[in-house]
């Protein structure tokens, strides 16, 4: 979800800026294999994540597209980059990708809120005032909570895979994180 926002006080020197919600990769790819996967019926898609073995997640994770041509990987890089095949997508393979540098290239324009990150939606409040009830954390916090009831647990090595293929995704939502961090610093400066 990205809002743009014109900047009221005439500077042209200012660019437009976006808004967009960050979350820990791990944590977002957990819960789209659940929306897109097995809310949705998919064929090949067990209903608990830790019924496919570590190995054959990854390649779940890598190969299998939602009814719409996507996968649950590389959804930043989809959103900022504008890049949509999926096999282009997959060339997020490190700091000198294309897609990589691109999808930085546009961060470095928007104000990041980091859902694991209550404070920073306070500046998301400060930068986008018409917005400011729609980040209220109050109502927000529970929204996003894992599912703990017991049933369906990763073990360590599910959750290595996980971090695998969601590698290049944790070094953008750390840039996320410090772009965040920046804005944190600068409204309390203000």
């Amino acid at each position: 979800s990205i809002a743009r926002r014109g900047w009221p006080d005439g500077n042209q020197h200012r660019k437009d800026s976006c808004l967009t919600v960050f979350r820990d990769p791990v944590n977002r790819v957990i819960s789209c294999y659940y929306f897109r996967f097995v809310q949705r019926h998919h064929p090949l898609a067990p209903k608990c994540m830790a019924d496919l073995k570590p190995d054959v997640l990854e390649v779940f994770l890598g190969k299998t597209l939602d009814k719409y041509g996507s996968s649950c990987l590389n959804e930043p890089f989809r959103t900022f980059s504008g890049v949509h095949d999926e096999e282009s997508l997959s060339d997020t393979s490190g700091p000198d990708s294309h897609m990589f540098n691109a999808t930085v290239s546009h961060l470095a324009h928007c104000v990041p809120l980091v859902l694991e990150e209550p404070d920073s939606f306070a500046v998301a409040q400060h930068w986008f005032p018409q917005l400011a009830m729609a980040f209220d954390v109050g109502k927000m916090s529970h929204v996003h909570a894992r599912r703990k009831d017991g049933t369906c647990n990763l073990t360590q090595a599910h959750f290595a895979s996980l971090r695998n293929v969601c590698r290049v995704e944790v070094k953008l939502y750390n840039a996320a994180r410090q772009r965040a961090a920046q804005f944190r610093k600068a409204m309390a400066n203000a």
